[in-house]
């Protein structure tokens, strides 16, 4: 299996025999978009998806305290552009998930 993630969008390559096990998966373009529906992708894709998670996770706890500065000042410097960013996008989708507690940053107390 190969992916490869562009932004919100996901690419998978798959080779094996047997039955489809992907439901819903067909892009189909109208007027250049794509739009939300429901998938259903095969279980065994849900431990890489974890994993990538992770790794994300733990690259964004890796981040120093003066670089972490740099990223809350640009965020507050554009804040009407951040509002309107896939990240933000991202960041809302993530914490009706998963709860607000996991894309706020807590800053330890000195």
């Amino acid at each position: 299996m190969t992916f490869a993630k562009l932004g919100r969008f996901l690419i998978f390559g798959i080779v094996q025999k047997g039955p489809n096990r992907w439901e819903g998966s067909k892009v189909h373009v109208k007027d250049g978009r794509l739009e939300p529906r429901e998938y259903t992708l095969p279980k065994g894709l849900l431990p890489m998806f974890i994993e990538k998670a992770s790794f994300a996770q733990a690259a964004m706890q890796s981040i120093s305290a003066a670089q972490r500065e740099k990223i809350d000042k640009n965020v507050e410097d554009n804040l009407d552009e951040f509002a309107l960013s896939d990240q933000f996008t991202s960041i809302l989708a993530d914490a009706n998930m998963f709860g607000v507690d996991a894309v706020v940053h807590k800053t330890k107390d000195k």
